[in-house]
């Protein structure tokens, strides 16, 4: 066998292709469905599709570069990471608690091949060590970004898509190409936190500054239309990630005329949250609805905790009492609801979740405790790689374009606690977290050489 013919398939370049032909294929295939369901059936039924075909294709990139890696003995902590997921994952499907099929429809639901491809994207984002292929990427979240937007300003106005999603949301709740407002809530932070980003982190003068000005005031208007409480917390958490990273920067004997320039350019994002706010203020009911909910939530503390957080409260605590019944491999993959009708007085038409509105809770619940630690190692891991690469690097764009990707994990990763991790926007929160750790910025356990940032995979 020709090695040199297999070397092709793991350039960056082929990644880069892998990462972004997704990220830009579900908002226009789901854009498709809402527009002409005859072709493409209903909302989302163009998701499973994706998710199983980039699955497919991932495990055989990964495969084809995990087998150089290993010819070169140079194995990352990433790498580590990549295949514990895959372990527990494949540990808590063998040892499922599903008697039959799936209960949840395909596009909401999470299927083998669809993990496959999260942390596909994962890995082949980690390998993105060229920065001007890492920016580029942003530029994918712009452009998904703006087609949300297309689709969710009228929604805020009540005009749907002839092929999008009825009942309740068939108001002026904004769900862009997600099809539940709480799901696209947790997207919008990613794409708040990358359009702010880029404005932020722009240079003075730059004719890109208008675009990324008008991107982030859209993506945050939307974002609040989702009339989500997630929406408050997510965008909350991006603002104090800033507001501390600025903090630790000024600590760390930053460059204080160039500090002071992202913090002016912050203060432009502060006054779009300002003007986003009071417009919808102004003109909507939004803010005083989630006023009333969060009222709600404080009084359900201390008098009702099951009713916390829309009956999350009750979903968390039969989570919570489940953990140590399936503590080594979980419930099994996309079967939370096996902790309500596994309970001996449980019958059909009683109250059952899919979810467990926490992805953390969700995937010590369905994947076992080791699952649970591991995917909070991988994020802490992830932070502290981000923090020290910002800090030390000398490479202006390198500091820039990590600090964004380290913005916008942190703000989906805040609100990922009250909320679920769904097929169509899971991945762009996995592919952030890949570029946060490219391996340019780890250190190889085989070789114990850490590796030229410039060096490409």
């Amino acid at each position: 066998m020709n090695v040199n013919l297999l070397k092709k398939p793991v350039r960056e370049i082929i990644y880069f292709c892998y990462i972004v032909s997704f990220m830009i294929l579900v908002p226009v295939c789901e854009l498709i469905c809402q527009c002409d369901r005859e072709m493409l059936k209903y909302p989302g039924s163009s998701v499973p599709v994706i998710l199983n075909a980039y699955g497919i294709l991932g495990a055989a990139l990964c495969i084809v570069s995990l087998f150089f890696k290993l010819r070169n003995k140079e194995i990352y902590p990433s790498d580590v990471f990549f295949l514990l997921l895959i372990f527990f994952a494949l540990v808590s499907l063998i040892f499922t608690k599903q008697d039959s099929g799936y209960d949840t429809a395909p596009y909401i639901g999470e299927r083998p091949l669809y993990f496959m491809a999260y942390f596909s994207l994962f890995f082949a984002a980690a390998a993105l060590n060229d920065i001007s292929i890492r920016k580029k990427v942003l530029y994918a979240y712009l452009i998904v970004s703006a087609i949300n937007s297309f689709v969710s300003i009228p929604q805020s106005f009540g005009k749907h898509l002839p092929g999008s999603t009825t009942g309740v949301l068939k108001d002026t709740f904004c769900y862009g190409l997600a099809y539940n407002s709480n799901w696209f809530a947790g997207l919008t932070i990613i794409l708040v936190a990358a359009c702010a980003g880029m404005l932020i982190f722009t240079k003075k003068g730059s004719k890109l500054r208008l675009l990324y000005l008008v991107l982030t005031i859209l993506a945050m208007y939307v974002s609040f239309c989702t009339k989500t409480r997630i929406s408050l917390l997510g965008n909350t958490a991006i603002v104090c990630f800033y507001v501390i990273s600025f903090i630790v920067m000024r600590i760390k004997g930053y460059d204080r005329d160039k500090l002071r320039s992202h913090i002016i350019a912050f203060i432009v994002v502060i006054a779009c949250y300002a003007l986003v706010a009071s417009v919808i203020a102004v003109t909507r009911m939004d803010f005083k609805q989630m006023t009333g909910e969060f009222q709600n939530d404080a009084n359900s503390v201390t008098n009702n905790f099951d009713s916390f957080g829309g009956g999350r409260g009750y979903i968390w605590r039969s989570g919570v009492e489940a953990i140590p019944h399936y503590w080594l491999t979980g419930t099994g993959l996309d079967n939370f609801d096996e902790v309500f009708t596994s309970d001996p007085e449980w019958h059909e038409g009683m109250f059952i979740s899919y979810k467990a509105h926490s992805e953390y809770l969700n995937i010590f619940v369905t994947q076992g405790v080791f699952s649970g630690i591991n995917y909070i190692a991988l994020i802490v891991y992830v932070s502290v790689i981000s923090v020290k690469n910002i800090i030390n690097t000398e490479d202006s764009k390198e500091r820039f374009i990590s600090w964004i990707l380290l913005g916008m994990v942190a703000g989906y990763a805040a609100q990922a606690f009250v909320n679920s991790s769904m097929p169509n926007v899971a991945p762009y929160f996995w592919i952030a977290l890949g570029m946060c750790v490219h391996t340019s910025v780890q250190t190889p356990i085989r070789s114990g050489r850490k590796k030229n940032s410039q060096e490409s995979a």
